[in-house]
């Protein structure tokens, strides 16, 4: 990604005739992303990509930097769903523009600090991570999440739990009821980027839903609660039992 940027007074320069970013609409309806006049702070996980002119397919490339940032642009635009095939599916963009020379970011651009880690952990909870993080990263990104913005001490959670949790909110694409760990577990052969990658996100208020009824009427939203319940009955789906289910009934 080197041959993207220069550097040039301790400032980060754009060096390809277009450069585009392209910040997921998920990130702007959540604050994740905040416009600011001819800039934009944002957390540092996105796809990019550089043009020699505006029609060229471009190379793409992603950022997996989790601190935000403040970055300028010369110029931006909204994409639709689908617009571009390099992108996630079903998703729309604000696609910032940079164009040769221009300072993309100022010496105190980088904003290290506890926002960061909330930001980061707000897209897991709520299903919206991007999916340039595939699944084998995504502990990866949050420890250096933690790490990069100083966070250490404070946010002392034990790898094995770490993994645990995020292992809940990626599952099967084919079948949410599967945590995508399970579905991994049967491949024999060596996991590609494919097997990494086809996943779907769930937030965390839906995931009680799909566990199981016990653990979703004990949870909030009776409404929701309900129709996972019957739509579960429906589709002879096997019913899951939680260990506090197990321990009434001893």
């Amino acid at each position: 990604m080197e041959r993207f940027f220069t550097t040039k007074n301790e400032q980060i320069i754009t060096n390809v005739p277009i450069l585009r970013i392209y910040i997921p609409q998920d990130y702007i309806e959540n604050g994740i992303a905040t416009l600011d006049g001819s800039a934009i702070n944002t957390l540092a996980l996105f796809q990019l990509s550089a043009h020699n002119k505006e029609t060229d397919n471009g190379v793409f490339k992603s950022c997996l930097f989790p601190v935000n940032m403040r970055i300028l642009f010369n110029s931006f635009y909204q994409s639709s769903q689908n617009e571009i095939k390099e992108l996630e599916k079903n998703q729309k963009y604000l696609v910032l523009q940079s164009f040769q020379d221009s300072v993309l970011l100022e010496n105190n651009s980088l904003i290290g600090n506890h926002h960061s880690l909330y930001n980061l952990l707000q897209l897991l909870l709520n299903g919206k991570l991007p999916k340039i993080i595939n699944y084998n990263n995504i502990i990866h990104v949050i420890l250096n999440c933690i790490e990069i913005n100083g966070m250490t001490s404070e946010f002392n959670l034990p790898y094995i739990l770490l993994e645990a949790l995020t292992s809940e909110f990626a599952r099967n694409s084919q079948d949410i009821n599967e945590p995508l760990r399970m579905k991994l577990g049967r491949i024999k052969k060596t996991l590609t980027e494919k097997d990494l990658s086809d996943f779907i996100y769930i937030s965390s208020k839906n995931l009680p839903h799909i566990k199981s009824t016990f653990s979703s009427i004990t949870f909030e939203d009776f409404f929701k609660s309900l129709t996972f319940s019957i739509n579960r009955t429906r589709q002879n789906e096997k019913e899951a039992s939680t260990p506090i289910e197990k321990l009434i009934h001893q």
